[in-house]
C-alpha cells in the first residue's frame, strides 16, 4: 500500500530516454514503453526541482486514492496512523486532555513536532491546540485528496523545521472530472463508535480553466469508559479498595489530617451514585464510580468544503486559487471533579465539631465535566505560475486562519466553593441534598470555563526551477531557488478564573505570541552519468524570536544496473521552538527538593541532605534555541524480475538541544556536577545560600539517537482471466532509540519498552477480478516489555469487498478488526488512553460505503 511507484526497470529505462511530454505516469503495469508515450516531470516530495516522477535519490512511499478506498478507512488520520512509518503511533482524539479534539502524527518516533506536514508540496500551518506541536489532521479533507506522500528522510534543506523524522505531503486532487457521490456507515460491534458520513466530488473544466469541488461529512459517537473491559469499573471483593478498578477513594471521605491521620466515612455513600465503603490500608473510605461517567475517546463531526480553480492565461501562465474550510466539534465528558476541601472546626455542618478536617469529596450533584471544543480552519491560496526564459515559475500567496473555543462544563470555583462551605450554605456530607440554600450554594459555585485559541498565518513565497546550459555526460544540470515568508499570530486564551487557579477540576496557563520567518534556498540535480545523479541542497532559515537556521543536504542516487539502484543521503536540520515552549504564561509552583548545595555548605553528608520545600516558577522559555539533527540514510531497490520490487532503506537520525521541561531537582542535579545550567533557567539564592527562586522552565537539554531500517516489497501478478493480484508488504525495524532526557543522567535505550515497539509489519493483498475488487490488510504490532509485565504483539486483519456495478456504481462491504483482536491494555502498566495511540479501540466494525458516479 506504502510504495506505489513506477517499476523500477521501466523507470529507469525512461529516466534515461529522456522522452518529455505531457500527462502522468502509468501505473507499474505498464511497459516502459506505454509509459514514455504520456510524461512530464513534476515537483515531487523531497526537492523543489520538477523532475520525473520515478525512483529517485530520497525515499518516498506512496498511499494512492486507490489504497486509502482499499483500506476502508474514512479519515486522512486513520489513514496515517497505520502506516509501519508511524513507529509509536500517534495521538487520537481522546476524552481527558487539553488536546481532545486532535489527530496528529509521528514519523520515526520523534515526536509529532518533528514530523512536517505539507499540503500540495506547502507547510500545513501547526494546530494552536497542541501550542504548535503538532499539525491536526482531522481538518484535512479525505474526499479532496489524490495520494499521501510519505518521505522517509530528513529534509530541511528543502521545507526547513520540523521535517527531521520525515516529511508528509498530501496531495490533493486538481484534474478530476466528474461527479461522485459517496455514503457511509458503520456499525461496530462494541457500544460507541457508530459512525456515519458522506462525501460529493465534482471536476472538470470551463473555458481554459479546470476546477474541482469537494464537500465532506462524517460523524462518530463516543466511547464510554463502562462500555471496555479494560477502563469500566470492577467493584473487586467489595471490600478492600486494592481490588478495585475505574472507582476513587474521592467519593465523600472525612480526613482527620490534624489529629490521628486517619479516613472515616460520615456522610451518605451508597451505590449507584457512589459505589460503597471500602477499605484502605485498613480504614474506612467514601468510594466514586469514576469510570461510570468518564469517556475514552470524544463524540466527533466532521465537516469540510474544498474547491480548486485554475485558468490558463496562454500558453506559459496560469493563475490558480485554492480554498478549505474546515470545522471539527468534539465532545469529551470526565467525571464530576474533586476537590480536597479544607472544613474548619467551627464551620456549620462540620462532623466533628472543632476540629479542623479535609473532605475527599466528589462534587457528584454538580454533574459530569462536560468539554465541546468547535475548530474551524479557513484556507486560501492565490498563485500564479508558468515559464519565462526557459525558467518555471510558481508565486503564491497564502493566509489560513485557526481558530478554536473550548467551553466546559460543571466545574468549581474553588473559593466560591470555600466560602460557601464557612457558612454552611453547601451540604458537603450530602451534595444531592434538595435544601434550597444548598441548591442556591451550588449555582454560586459552578462555573462553566472557556478557553479561546487562535493562529493567524500569513505565507507568501516564489519558486523557481530549470535547467542550466550546462550539460553532463547523465544530461543538464537542473536547478531550483526559492525564497518564502511567513508571519504567525498565536494565542492560547485561559478564562481568568482557571488562570487564577480558582477552578476545581481543571487548570491552564494562557499562552501568547507571533513570530516572523523568512527563508531562501538552492537546490542542483548535477547528472554525472546516465547511471549517476549527485543533489546539494541548501537553506537558510531566519526567525524573529530565535535567531538562524542554515540547513544543508547532499543526495547520491546511483543505477549500476538496469534493475537495480542505490542512494544515499546526509543532511541536517532543525525544529524551531513551538510558540507554547516559547510563550507559556510562568505558573508558581513550590515543590520538594534537595538542595545539594545548602547541604554542602551546612557539612551534612548527601545521604543525609533533607528535602525542603521551595519557591519556584515554570512556563515557557522565550531564551530556546532551535533543535538541531544529522541524519544519515542508505537505501537500495532491486527488481529481479519483472513487476517484483524489493526496497530497503537504512536511516540514522542524531538530535540535540531538544526541547524539554527540566524538573526542578535535575536543575540542583545538574548545579551539584558542575553542568552549566541551560539559559532560560536558574537557580536565585540569597546570601545565606538559601533559595529563593528556583526556575525550571522549558529547556534545550534532551537529546535522541535513532537508527533503523524500512524494507518492502511489491509484486503484480497477473493471472489471466482471474485478474490481478497485488501483494505488498512492509516492515519497519528500529535498531536502536538512545534517549537522554537532561545532561545529569545517562542515555538509555527505550526501544522495546512500553510505547516503543521494535517493530511494525503491514501487509496488503489487492485482489482486481472482473467486476470485484477484494481488498486485505494486516497489521501487526511487535511485543513490548513493561517489567515485570509483558505487553503481547498485536495483529488486526481488515477486508474489503467491492462490486463496481454497470451503472457506474460501486458497492463496498467492510470489516476492520474482523477477528476481533482486543488490543493488548494493561491498566497494570498505563493509563488505558496512553495505548490508543497504539492500538483501535472499536472492536470489529462492519461498514458499508455505496459510491455513485455520473
Amino acid at each position: 500500500m506504502f510504495n506505489k511507484r513506477k517499476t523500477l526497470s521501466a523507470a529507469i529505462h525512461l529516466a534515461c530516454s529522456g522522452v518529455v511530454a505531457t500527462g502522468i505516469l502509468l501505473s507499474g503495469m505498464a511497459s516502459a514503453e506505454e509509459e514514455a508515450v504520456k510524461l512530464e516531470k513534476e515537483e515531487v516530495t523531497g526537492s523543489h526541482i520538477k523532475q520525473l516522477d520515478i525512483e529517485g535519490a530520497s525515499p518516498v512511499a506512496v498511499i494512492t486514492r486507490e489504497d486509502i478506498e482499499l483500506s476502508g478507512l474514512q479519515s486522512v488520520a486513520d489513514v496515517l496512523r497505520q502506516t509501519p512509518y508511524n513507529s509509536f503511533g500517534s495521538f487520537r482524539e481522546t476524552s481527558g486532555n487539553t488536546f481532545q479534539s486532535q489527530s496528529l502524527v509521528d514519523l520515526r518516533g520523534l515526536g509529532s513536532s518533528r514530523t512536517l506536514v505539507l499540503i500540495n508540496g506547502r507547510r500545513a500551518p501547526a494546530s494552536p491546540v497542541t501550542g504548535g506541536t503538532g499539525v491536526d489532521l482531522n481538518i484535512l479533507p479525505l474526499a479532496a485528496v489524490e495520494r499521501i506522500e510519505i518521505l522517509k528522510d530528513s529534509a530541511s534543506a528543502v521545507y526547513g523545521s520540523e521535517a527531521i523524522g520525515g516529511v508528509v505531503n498530501i496531495i490533493l486532487r486538481k484534474d478530476y472530472e466528474g461527479v461522485e457521490a459517496t455514503a457511509t456507515v458503520e456499525r461496530p460491534s462494541l457500544p460507541g463508535a457508530d459512525a456515519e458520513g458522506g462525501s460529493f466530488a465534482a471536476g472538470g473544466s470551463y473555458g481554459k480553466g479546470n476546477y474541482i469541488a469537494t464537500l465532506e461529512y462524517r460523524h462518530k459517537d463516543i466511547i464510554y469508559s463502562r462500555d471496555r473491559d479494560w477502563s469500566k469499573v470492577d467493584y473487586g471483593d467489595g471490600k478492600d479498595y486494592l481490588t478495585t478498578e475505574g472507582i476513587s477513594i474521592f467519593g465523600n471521605t472525612v480526613y482527620h489530617a490534624f489529629t490521628d491521620g486517619r479516613f472515616e466515612v460520615l456522610g451518605p455513600c451508597d451505590p449507584p451514585v457512589y459505589s460503597g465503603v471500602y477499605s484502605y490500608f485498613g480504614e474506612d473510605v467514601c468510594t466514586y464510580p469514576y469510570a461510570n461517567v468518564s469517556a475514552e475517546t470524544n463524540e466527533l463531526d466532521r465537516a469540510n468544503a474544498f474547491l480548486y480553480l485554475d485558468y490558463e492565461v496562454n500558453n506559459d501562465t496560469t493563475i490558480y486559487a485554492q480554498n478549505l474550510i474546515s470545522r471539527v466539534e468534539s465532545f469529551g465528558r470526565y467525571a464530576p471533579a474533586v476537590g480536597f476541601m479544607f472544613v474548619p472546626g467551627d464551620a456549620p455542618g462540620n462532623p466533628v465539631p472543632g476540629e479542623d478536617i479535609f473532605m475527599l469529596h466528589r462534587f457528584a450533584a454538580f454533574g459530569p465535566r462536560d468539554d465541546t471544543a468547535t475548530n474551524w480552519q479557513w484556507d486560501t491560496t492565490l498563485g500564479v505560475k508558468g515559464t519565462l526564459w526557459d525558467v518555471d515559475y510558481d508565486i503564491y500567496a497564502r493566509y489560513n486562519l485557526y481558530d478554536s473555543d473550548i467551553i466546559g462544563r460543571n466545574y468549581i470555583l474553588d473559593s466560591q466553593a470555600t466560602q460557601e462551605v464557612l457558612e454552611g450554605n453547601y451540604n458537603f456530607l450530602d451534595p444531592f441534598s434538595q435544601d434550597p440554600d444548598h441548591l442556591a450554594a451550588m449555582e454560586r459555585m459552578r462555573h462553566d470555563t472557556a478557553r479561546d485559541v487562535q493562529n493567524k498565518y500569513f505565507n507568501t513565497g516564489i519558486n523557481l526551477t530549470g535547467e542550466t546550459p550546462f550539460e553532463l555526460a547523465g544530461g543538464n544540470v537542473a536547478w531550483a531557488a526559492g525564497y518564502e515568508y511567513r508571519d504567525e499570530d498565536y494565542q492560547d486564551i485561559y478564562d481568568a478564573e482557571r488562570r487564577a487557579h480558582n477552578v476545581i477540576g481543571s487548570s491552564g496557563g494562557s499562552s501568547k505570541g507571533d513570530r516572523q520567518q523568512y527563508a531562501v534556498y538552492g537546490e542542483a540535480q548535477i547528472p554525472v552519468l546516465d547511471s549517476l545523479e549527485i543533489s546539494a541542497a541548501l537553506r537558510y532559515d531566519h526567525y524573529s524570536d530565535f535567531g538562524s537556521e542554515t540547513s544543508p543536504q547532499l543526495k547520491v542516487r546511483w543505477q549500476p544496473m538496469d534493475n537495480l539502484m542505490l542512494r544515499a543521503s546526509w543532511s541536517e536540520g532543525f525544529r524551531a521552538p513551538a510558540m507554547i515552549d516559547l510563550y507559556a504564561a510562568g505558573a508558581e509552583d513550590h515543590p520538594f527538593v534537595k538542595d545539594w548545595t545548602q547541604c554542602e555548605l551546612k557539612g551534612i553528608p548527601a545521604d543525609q541532605c533533607p528535602t525542603q520545600q521551595v519557591n519556584a516558577l515554570s512556563g515557557g522559555n522565550p531564551d530556546l534555541d532551535a533543535e538541531t539533527s544529522n541524519s544519515w540514510n542508505l537505501g537500495a531497490l532491486w527488481e529481479p524480475v519483472p513487476d517484483l520490487v524489493l526496497e530497503g532503506n537504512y536511516y540514522d537520525i542524531e538530535l540535540e538541544d531538544a526541547v524539554s521541561t527540566i524538573g526542578p531537582q535535575t536543575l540542583l542535579n545538574m548545579e551539584r556536577d558542575g553542568i552549566g545550567l541551560p539559559s532560560g533557567t536558574s537557580i536565585v539564592r540569597d546570601p545565606n545560600g538559601n533559595i529563593t527562586l528556583l526556575k525550571y522552565v522549558t529547556a534545550n537539554v534532551a537529546t535522541r539517537e535513532v537508527k533503523g531500517f524500512d524494507i518492502n516489497a511489491h509484486y503484480t501478478w497477473d493471472i489471466g482471466e482471474w485478474g490481478v493480484i497485488k501483494p505488498e508488504a512492509t516492515w519497519a525495524h528500529i535498531n536502536e532509540y538512545l534517549f537522554q532526557g537532561s545532561p545529569d543522567v545517562k542515555k538509555t535505550d527505550i526501544i522495546g519498552d512500553w510505547a516503543q515497539p521494535q517493530d511494525r509489519v503491514q501487509g496488503v493483498v489487492r485482489w482486481d477480478v472482473k467486476d470485484f475488487t477484494v481488498g486485505w490488510v494486516v497489521n501487526w504490532t511487535a511485543a513490548m516489555n513493561a517489567d515485570p509485565h509483558n505487553i503481547d504483539s498485536y495483529t488486526q486483519h481488515d477486508f474489503t469487498f467491492t462490486y463496481h456495478a454497470g451503472w457506474d456504481g460501486d458497492i463496498t462491504l467492510g470489516i476492520q478488526n474482523a477477528f476481533e483482536e482486543d488490543p493488548p491494555i494493561d491498566t497494570s502498566v498505563d493509563d488505558a488512553s496512553n495505548f490508543y495511540p497504539l492500538y483501535p479501540i472499536d472492536g470489529r466494525v462492519w461498514s458499508l460505503t455505496y459510491k455513485q458516479r455520473f
